[in-house]
């Protein structure tokens, strides 16, 4: 008789650069208040932290994005990604979660706005007003913070998440999220 485990296996994850993950999913910190998982002065709170390169704990992040931090646990998995009985969460997984798998979320949200806020875009920055930029996508101009860019340029190539850029790409990165948008 085999005997069916009722409890789900936990995995501990690590990110390769837990930095870049929360660039991400930081430019979308209005959708965890809008769940009611915090409050509005915890989500400024929790960007100025960023910003501010303070630590933000995988605890932290798990609570906040479980969603996110499952799929991306999964990722992990199916691609052998482990250390130290840990998932590794690499910097390619975060990139094809935010850049291919997050579009399905995306897709299920009931306003064509929002979703175009929420795909991850390449932009160009065509310029720069103090931590602002006017940057250029595939469905036109728009304003976005720089706060998760080190030294933006006018000129440089970078994501964008709803109203952030999060960070510096390739011509070769642009364009294959370009052909991903087709």
């Amino acid at each position: 008789m085999v005997m069916k485990c009722k409890r789900r296996l936990r995995l501990k994850f690590k990110f390769e650069d837990k930095e870049l993950f929360l660039a991400y999913a930081m430019a979308c910190v209005d959708n965890v208040v809008k769940a009611g998982k915090i409050k509005a002065d915890e989500a400024d709170e929790l960007l100025r932290r960023f910003v501010a390169d303070d630590d933000i704990s995988e605890e932290e992040i798990e609570k906040l994005w479980p969603i996110a931090i499952r799929n991306l646990t999964n990722m992990a998995i199916d691609e052998g990604s482990f250390k130290d009985y840990n998932t590794i969460i690499t910097n390619d997984i975060i990139h094809k979660y935010f850049w291919d798998e997050h579009y399905a979320v995306v897709l299920t949200h009931p306003s064509k706005e929002k979703q175009l806020l929420c795909f991850v875009l390449p932009a160009k920055i065509l310029s720069i007003n103090g931590n602002e930029a006017n940057v250029n996508t595939k469905f036109g101009e728009r304003i976005v913070k720089l706060d998760f860019i080190d030294n933006p340029k006018i000129g440089d190539l970078v994501t964008v998440h709803w109203y952030y850029a999060c960070e510096k790409i390739t011509e070769e990165q642009a364009e294959l999220l370009r052909r991903r948008l087709e």
